[in-house]
């Protein structure tokens, strides 16, 4: 148990398997019983068995009748049977409490939870049936039917049992729906020739005012509430042949017999999820608190799965994003994506809206952007040596300035930004008269007697880091950093005043910084690394240096006191497997996160061990 402990813990976002079941006999329904937290199986021998809801088998017992299909009515806390003959009611223990015959085969029932009634589908339309006062027997109420004709036949119901009060139902016959108000019983709509072949399953959500149907044309269609076609899913290669919809997480799954599971995320319209299985799924149901869990069954196997939501999709860019930051202390949460379109957006950290778009010209070609919340401007370093200052207040952004800040023997290779925050109360209604100015009118006074600045440091390819004047963006202050040779990369950490830049001289130096000194920086101490060096990352008195070496491809994380002058390292085998692409960190937690080219994120502790 010591040996696990000590290992890295793996998370995966998506379906987590939590049992998978095997049964002799082949199944015919599964279902989760609300209320008493348990599900139910029952396969063609005529064996009913109650599972945990972690699928483990609680009781098991043999029915006499043949039965079609099952579900629980949790008003009269009994199960619900149909077959050729008719109606059944049974009781926890299976128990036959009445039988109701009918005139017409029932192929399909639903349950609403709401009003306690049952809904039977079958030839010639469908019928609802209210429970009698003791509740051990079926009454037929009415019959939904209108602008039908006897040969259709009702094989799929839906109506939205998380719903209170569902208003409406849901009749699929062929290729067509026909929609009736539960409240007076009329036609709302019919809905023709949705798809190309029968339709084999649908869902509803009143909340979301969405219909989706899946058809044996492999596709998977989400109408809107007027019957407008809103999307289309395609993806299966077979028949779809079940659907199940959490509505708390906007997320929708889908089987087919292909023998896959897809996972398709509402918000952004995208698949999100697949996952291969050994039969082809006959039914899927979410159930559990915030429908967190998924039961899905084929002909032999049930599969159990916890959907672990590890993040969420709020802002859809439609493009890919090369770099990110996140700003927000004491101000709104903003994140600045860099795109390979050559945009620069700010979104909401918190609400994923976003808030505006810098859009570049196609010959000012991007280098690196940063993002100052304390004056909502962005800064963007071209690759020409100029500087751009954008408003961040308005949509699209607004060019405030563009200088160049470069002399004519070099390029800038780098840049952050350094923001000497002196009292934090001012810096804050700095910013409110900022965003009551829609911009940045520039300084009160003297740039050099303000109490909280603002100063870009660029490096250069001929290893000098250069401080600039945040309003004028003219060169205060210039060293030569790592001379002869070329300035790789740069990050700052204010708190500490260090300014740390990485050369491919192979070092690393820490810098010194006096924001109202002449002199501005001040070497403070280096090191040799004998790897190229690819992000920077420092808090508290730890620097995290991520070194990627293509020739060995060896990707590690190093960490540096700066205090005590020490270097600690952690296995190999804890290492990226590519280049490491993202360093960040989060004092509160004493945490560090990366993320690399191998698609994972690891995060470590304080120690530089991985968790």
């Amino acid at each position: 148990m010591r040996k696990e402990d000590a290992k890295p813990l793996v998370l995966t976002h998506g379906l987590q398997p939590v049992r998978h079941l095997t049964f002799p006999a082949k199944l015919k329904c599964v279902k989760y019983v609300v209320g008493q937290h348990c599900l139910v199986s029952l396969d063609f021998d005529g064996n009913v068995c109650v599972h945990h809801e972690d699928g483990r088998v609680q009781s098991q017992r043999k029915l006499s009748l043949p039965i079609s299909g099952l579900l629980y009515a949790a008003g009269v806390q009994l199960y619900v049977a149909w077959n050729r003959q008719g109606l059944l009611l049974l009781d926890k223990t299976f128990t036959l409490v009445s039988e109701i015959p009918v005139k017409e085969e029932v192929l399909c029932c639903a349950y609403d939870p709401g009003k306690n009634l049952l809904l039977s589908g079958g030839a010639g339309g469908v019928s609802i049936w209210r429970f009698s006062h003791s509740g051990h027997k079926l009454v037929w109420e009415q019959s939904l039917s209108q602008s039908m004709k006897n040969q259709d036949k009702v094989e799929v119901l839906a109506l939205d049992t998380e719903s209170q009060n569902p208003h409406t139902c849901f009749a699929a016959c062929g290729t067509s729906v026909w929609e009736f108000s539960l409240m007076d019983g009329t036609l709302v709509r019919r809905r023709k020739n949705l798809h190309f072949r029968l339709i084999s399953s649908l869902v509803y959500s009143e909340n979301l005012h969405l219909l989706i149907s899946g058809s044996r044309d492999c596709s998977v269609k989400v109408w809107g509430g007027e019957g407008q076609l809103i999307a289309v899913f395609v993806g299966h290669t077979g028949p779809i042949t079940a659907l199940s919809l959490s509505t708390s997480r906007r997320t929708l799954i889908s089987g087919s017999e292909d023998k896959t599971i897809r996972t398709w995320d509402l918000n952004t319209q995208e698949q999100s999820e697949e996952l291969e299985i050994s039969g082809s799924p006959i039914g899927i149901e979410t159930f559990g608190d915030n429908a967190e869990h998924v039961l899905c069954y084929s002909s032999f196997d049930i599969h159990i799965w916890q959907i672990q939501q590890l993040y969420k999709l709020h802002c859809l860019l439609g493009t890919n994003v090369k770099d990110m930051k996140v700003v927000g202390g004491p101000f709104p949460a903003r994140g600045l994506c860099v795109c390979s379109d050559g945009t620069v957006r700010v979104i909401s950290a918190v609400t994923g809206d976003l808030i505006s778009t810098l859009s570049l010209q196609r010959y000012e070609r991007l280098l690196v952007a940063d993002y100052c919340i304390h004056r909502e401007t962005v800064c963007v370093l071209l690759k020409d040596g100029q500087l751009l200052k954008a408003n961040a207040l308005v949509n699209p952004m607004s060019v405030l300035s563009k200088v160049k800040v470069n002399s004519d023997q070099s390029l800038p290779r780098c840049f952050t930004l350094y923001s000497n925050i002196m009292d934090e109360e001012l810096a804050v209604a700095e910013w409110k008269q900022v965003v009551m100015q829609r911009e940045d009118k520039g300084p009160p006074g003297l740039d050099s007697e303000m109490t909280n600045r603002f100063f870009p440091i660029i490096g250069s390819d001929d290893g000098s880091l250069s401080v600039c004047d945040w309003y004028s963006c003219k060169i205060l202050y210039q060293t030569t950093a790592h001379s002869p040779t070329q300035v790789t990369s740069l990050s700052c950490d204010p708190k500490n005043n260090y300014i740390i830049s990485a050369g491919s001289d192979l070092t690393v130096k820490v810098w010194r910084f006096f924001a109202h000194a002449e002199e501005s920086l001040s070497l403070y101490m280096s090191f040799f690394c004998s790897q190229p060096v690819g992000q920077m990352c420092s808090f508290k008195s730890q620097l995290f240096v991520a070194f990627h070496d293509t020739s060995n491809a060896s990707y590690s994380l190093v960490q540096y006191c700066l205090r005590t002058k020490t270097r600690k390292d952690h296995p190999p085998s804890d290492d990226h497997q590519d280049q490491i692409t993202g360093l960040c960190c989060s004092p509160a937690l004493n945490l560090l996160a990366t993320c690399g080219r191998d698609g994972r994120i690891r995060v470590w502790n304080y120690q530089n061990q991985l968790i």
